[in-house]
């Protein structure tokens, strides 16, 4: 359980990750101040919270904070991991995919926990807005960012002459939102996203990737384009 408008966000998340192959699910979403108490007391001999002992010695460190001082007790915040496409075989293991996912959900407005210093969250995505926990705790709440406008039919990629006479066919894109990246390197800069249904000249194949004009390519995938040859 998040708050709305933060749901709203999973949901573009989800649809960005899921078109580059990326899949994940949340752990954690809404905290009361009891499940935070909890948490804070793991790896601590003792922590009392409302008159109820929550230290949990035999357990590590996990969080440092205090009820009322995570975003998950706002509903601001949540955990996630990485899992396989039928939300299975969950990967705990911090590696590629967890960081491209971190990328996504910061494009979308998130602060990610694996960027803090000292004590580094991994599966934590928090949106704060630049507010500081002791804001909110005090009633002002984030304002909310759009959902970024991907680019429309119309919009076609930038081609030159010679290019054009290079043509080799056409792509059709299959998934609600497809990242279009500088170069033909799954972790290359994306430059902008295209929606489910648009289509685009193709002029060279490489490395798992069409080139649709100038520096920009898309994924080679059956899952995410159908090429076809002029």
């Amino acid at each position: 359980m998040v708050d709305n408008d933060v749901l709203k966000l999973l949901v573009e998340l989800i649809k960005l990750c899921w078109s580059e192959n990326v899949f994940i699910v949340f752990t954690h979403g809404l905290r009361t101040m009891e499940d935070q108490a909890e948490i804070y007391g793991k790896g601590r001999a003792s922590y009392i919270y409302d008159g109820k002992q929550y230290g949990n010695p035999k357990a590590n460190v996990v969080s440092k904070a205090m009820p009322g001082s995570s975003l998950h007790n706002y509903a601001l915040a949540l955990d996630f991991v990485t899992c396989d496409g039928l939300g299975k075989n969950v990967d705990w293991v911090v590696g590629p995919k967890w960081r491209h996912a971190a990328a996504n959900a910061k494009e979308l407005g998130f602060t990610w926990g694996g960027e803090w210093k000292p004590f580094i969250d991994y599966p934590h995505f928090q949106y704060d807005g630049g507010l500081s926990v002791s804001k909110i705790k005090q009633g002002k709440f984030p304002i909310f960012k759009s959902i970024p406008v991907r680019a429309s039919p119309s919009q076609k990629p930038p081609v030159s002459n010679q290019q054009a006479s290079n043509q080799i066919g056409v792509v059709k894109i299959l998934v609600d939102v497809l990242k279009v990246r500088e170069e033909a390197i799954f972790t290359a800069k994306v430059v902008k996203a295209v929606r489910k249904g648009q289509t685009y000249k193709t002029y060279e194949k490489k490395s798992g990737m069409y080139n649709v004009g100038g520096k920009q390519w898309v994924s080679v995938g059956a899952a995410y384009t159908k090429f076809t040859t002029t």
